[in-house]
């Protein structure tokens, strides 16, 4: 079992505290993706895990071992933690299999091992070539295998599609996947993509102020967010003032069904939801509100396309629409699903 958990985690660099009580439990044989704004810390949180840097305090076990504890600080070298840097990182000078071997104990240089991992990441028939032979996703999977070649308790990806173009990186976000999946691997992805993150992790951390901010599955993340900061980072988000009563709001779109957070008091509030919770047509289910507005702008990008629609109050809302947007002007908006409410 490769179970992590971090609890009270502290890190400073410098005169700064990167890192300031983070807690988060990662399950064995799954994947957890941080995100978070540049700068938060995301890739301290995986230097921290590695053995990279040292945390002023807080505790860090992986399976019944503890990494980092009051007094006790476990080598990079003996923590069976494998990191996947962004660039890769192969040997220019060696062929695939020495490359993935490179990531053996040297008894086991020669073992099937190599042949194994080339299988599982689909390169079988590769092992003589060289780096520069493979394409970019190529090596990708190559710094994968050989990250897996020892078989870790922990594997660290940090940030490893950023360089590649956006198919490559659809493509190679479902390989790397598999590949975790196959090797019952626990894994910790750092990214900014929210896209990634949502469509490859068992569950998304968010890393706001230096502390997890929200941990919970892709579902859960996107579509109920705890607060308007979390809400807005991890998607576009339309945002419109309402009034609550009595779990309905209204607002520019008229009356909508509400979903807020314990607590929350009636009366003014700020009402958040994702562009595809709006629909065109001639309106809605019953009871769920309606209003007519006129589109504004258009942005095409052949599987959707994002209009921008004023309201009758002079409000601007982001619908997402399948296809080709429509052409005519003046159109019926509606609401599919309960809107979240925060705090005004």
């Amino acid at each position: 079992m490769s179970r992590l958990g971090i609890r009270g985690l502290q890190v400073d660099l410098g005169e700064r505290t990167v890192l300031d009580g983070v807690d988060l439990e990662v399950e064995s044989g799954t994947l957890a993706a941080i995100l978070g704004p540049s700068g938060c810390g995301k890739t301290t949180l995986l230097r921290a895990v590695a053995g990279f840097v040292t945390p002023r305090r807080g505790t860090i076990r992986l399976g019944g071992r503890v990494l980092v504890g009051p007094g006790h600080v476990l080598a990079p070298e003996a923590r069976g933690v494998a990191l996947v840097p962004q660039e890769g990182a192969l040997f220019p000078h060696l062929d695939i299999a020495a490359n993935i071997a490179f990531g053996l104990p040297r008894r086991e240089r020669r073992s099937s091992r190599v042949s194994e991992l080339l299988d599982l990441v689909g390169l079988a028939g590769s092992a003589q070539a060289r780096p520069h032979e493979l394409s970019g996703g190529q090596q990708h999977r190559v710094a994968l295998a050989r990250a897996l070649a020892p078989a870790p308790g922990m594997v660290l990806l940090d940030e490893p599609f950023a360089a590649l173009d956006a198919t490559l990186r659809g493509n190679l976000r479902a390989e790397v996947r598999s590949a975790l999946a196959a090797a019952g691997a626990t894994a910790l992805l750092v990214t900014h993509d929210q896209d990634e993150a949502l469509s490859m992790a068992d569950s998304v951390a968010v890393l706001q102020g230096g502390r997890i901010a929200l941990h919970d599955s892709p579902v859960r993340a996107y579509e109920a967010p705890p607060d308007l900061g979390t809400a807005r980072f991890l998607g576009e988000l339309v945002e419109l003032p309402g009034d609550l009563v009595a779990g309905r709001a209204h607002c520019a779109l008229g009356e909508v069904d509400v979903v807020s957070e314990p607590g929350l008091r009636e009366g003014p509030v700020t009402l958040g939801l994702r562009p595809e919770q709006l629909r065109l047509g001639g309106g809605g289910p019953a009871g769920v509100g309606g209003t007519a507005g006129v589109i504004r702008g258009r942005e095409y990008f052949g599987h959707d396309s994002l209009l921008a629609i004023e309201l009758s109050d002079g409000s601007v809302v982001r619908a997402r629409v399948a296809g080709r947007p429509p052409l005519e002007d003046e159109v019926h908006l509606y609401v599919v699903g309960p809107v979240r409410a925060y705090p005004r």
